[in-house]
């Protein structure tokens, strides 16, 4: 028998808010030119879905996912939003943010998750007992997510507290090594100072991580964008 917090969980899943959105058979041209507004409108469509978080203690947490599948014509893309449900300091009714959004990615019948945005407040990590820059899954959503297929090895993640002033851009397995063994090197930490930022030249920003990979100049900008850009291609070509 599913309990309380299962059933209101699918029920939540199942439903489809207003911003989710399927964008029909695009071409991966299209998402070059575009992938820097896409990464930007889910950020900010994830500050929005924040709003609809219910936590007994003010700790309101929103995930986002931008969902690809391969169309006979195309791409196709969805946008999918989650918030965390927690009315007391019990576990009947105990929702995550990122389960909710992937459940609703898997539902529409998507294939692949390519980025994951999570904005919420931050605070010590109750597995690794860690304070990052910017909130990352707990340790119940890192286990979760390494066992859906929906998320691939270079699934981008990328994190920022609600004002965007810092925006930490990483994989799964740069977060799980971050908090399993302290190692720092999977994650790309970038401090803004607004989310237009994402569109300046990486050499004008300061980025913490040493191993932040190069961009290719000869066909994209070298800047935020391009670097999530260069991930997100990876992506494309593993569903062919």
């Amino acid at each position: 028998m599913m309990s309380v917090n299962d059933k209101l969980e699918s029920l939540l899943a199942e439903s489809r808010a207003p911003r989710d959105i399927e964008i029909e058979t695009m071409s991966l041209n299209f998402y070059r030119m575009q992938l820097g507004d896409f990464v930007l409108n889910l950020l900010l469509g994830t500050k929005e879905a924040q709003e609809k978080a219910v936590s007994y203690r003010s700790f309101n947490v929103a995930a986002g996912m931008l969902a690809v599948r391969p169309g006979p014509l195309g791409t196709n893309m969805g946008r999918f939003y989650g918030v965390n449900v927690k009315v007391d300091g019990t576990d009947t009714i105990n929702i995550h943010a990122e389960d909710m959004a992937r459940k609703k990615a898997r539902n529409a019948g998507f294939s692949a998750v390519s980025v994951v945005t999570v904005i919420g407040p931050t605070q010590e990590d109750h597995v690794s007992g860690l304070h990052t820059h910017a909130l990352h899954p707990c340790g119940r959503c890192r286990e979760r997510l390494s066992h859906d297929d929906l998320i691939k090895p270079d699934t981008l993640f990328v994190s920022a507290p609600e004002d965007f002033k810092v925006i930490d851009v990483t994989s799964l397995e740069g977060i799980i090594r971050l908090h399993q063994d302290g190692d720092e090197s999977g994650i790309a930490t970038f401090e803004l100072n607004d989310s237009a930022d994402l569109f300046t030249p990486l050499k004008e920003l300061e980025a913490k991580a040493p191993d932040v990979e190069e961009v290719d100049d000869s066909e994209w900008q070298a800047t935020v964008g391009g670097f999530l850009l260069q991930r997100f291609v990876r992506i494309q070509q593993n569903l062919r």
